[in-house]
Order: structure tokens, then C-alpha cells, then sequence
């Protein structure tokens, strides 16, 4: 009995020190966590930038600073209606509303183009590629929210290598939540663990 009870108390011994070891080190285990989503590349000059629907605020943020250097053309994607817009019987998709936020921040429109088509991550990358052989592009960007990055890197880079394409993955900084400090906002946090759900079943699914 004695002996049973000294093994269980070092075992609870232990697990409380790793308990303690892990609320020591939660900061830099949290930052790594949402560090490991956030892949992205050097920019490069492409023949276009897709900007991907969703967050639309910082995405076309990022773009504008992509273009014209790196992106002479834009391209804003997805058919998507926010429930808000919706509730005012609005049929305005993601891909609609970035346009005219990069229309505002000073992309001539000529240089603006939209796919108002697709409702998720790969649902847009076939919409893309399709767009990308019509046009004959051979490297382009892919622009989305920066933890969201690595999950983009797994739906296009194959497929895209597949067909010839080059693909080069931006990604905006967050502007509800700070990157380095994602656990500490309700949105951030909303994120970051739905793109974990998300990439396991991205993963398992394609």
C-alpha cells in the first residue's frame, strides 16, 4: 500500500511540475503556435496578386502596398455576402466590397478584376487556377490574412506547380489582434484556433 502510494505521489509530483514548467512557458509556446500558421514569402514581381475574400480590410491593406512594384494587377475574389450586408438585403460578395476598397486606396480600374465566385479556401484556388491558364500567368500571389499563410501554402503550391504556376504567399497583418499576442484578444484567439481545425481538416480532406 505504502509502496503504491509513494508511486502515485511521483507521479503526481511530476505532473504537476510539468504543469508549472507549461504555465512558465505559455507566452513563447503561444507565440510559437501562431508563428507556425504565418508562412509567408519575400515579395517578388508577379503577374498578378489574388486577394482572397474575407478580413477584407487588412488583405486590401497589404495589397495596396504590394502594388504596383510587385502587382500590376489585382484581382479580388469570392462569393461570399456578409451576413451584415445580407440583413440589409444586400447582395454585395467579399470579392465586390475589396474592389472598391482598392478602387479607394488608389488602384486604377483598369488594373482591378474580380472573381466573385467561391466560399472557401479551396473552392478559390480552383476559381484561380482556372483564371491563372486563361490568362496564361506564370507566377502570381496569393494575398490573405497572415495566419492563414500556411494553410494557403497547402491548397495552391502543388496544384498550381502542377500547371506550370508559380505561386508566392502574402500575408496582411492582423489589425483586430496583435500577431505576437493572438491568446490575448477574443478575435485573435477565434482565429488562430479555427485555422488549427482548419488545417487538420485540409489536411485529411485534400
Amino acid at each position: 500500500m505504502k509502496k503504491a502510494l509513494k508511486k502515485w505521489g511521483i507521479r503526481l509530483g511530476i505532473f504537476l511540475v510539468m504543469v508549472f514548467a507549461v504555465y512558465l512557458l505559455r507566452r513563447p509556446i503561444l507565440r510559437g503556435a501562431g508563428s507556425f500558421l504565418a508562412k509567408t514569402d519575400v515579395p517578388v514581381k508577379v503577374d498578378a496578386a489574388f486577394v482572397l475574400s474575407g478580413a477584407a480590410k487588412e488583405r486590401t491593406i497589404r495589397a495596396l502596398e504590394l502594388y504596383p512594384e510587385f502587382a500590376p494587377q489585382l484581382v479580388t475574389t469570392g462569393g461570399m455576402v456578409a451576413q451584415a450586408l445580407q440583413a440589409l438585403g444586400m447582395t454585395y460578395t467579399g470579392s465586390e466590397v475589396m474592389r472598391d476598397a482598392l478602387l479607394m486606396g488608389g488602384v486604377d480600374s483598369s488594373h482591378v478584376n474580380i472573381i466573385p465566385r467561391g466560399t472557401s479556401t479551396f473552392e478559390e484556388s480552383e476559381e484561380i487556377l482556372g483564371y491563372c491558364l486563361a490568362q496564361g500567368y506564370h507566377r502570381v500571389m496569393i494575398v490573405s490574412s497572415l495566419h492563414h499563410t500556411r494553410r494557403i501554402g497547402h491548397v495552391f503550391r502543388d496544384k498550381f506547380r502542377d500547371a506550370g504556376i508559380e505561386v508566392n504567399v502574402q500575408g496582411a497583418d492582423p489589425i483586430e489582434y496583435r500577431a505576437d499576442q493572438w491568446w490575448l484578444d477574443e478575435d485573435g484567439l477565434i482565429f488562430v484556433v479555427n485555422e488549427y481545425a482548419k488545417i487538420l481538416y485540409y489536411v485529411w480532406r485534400y
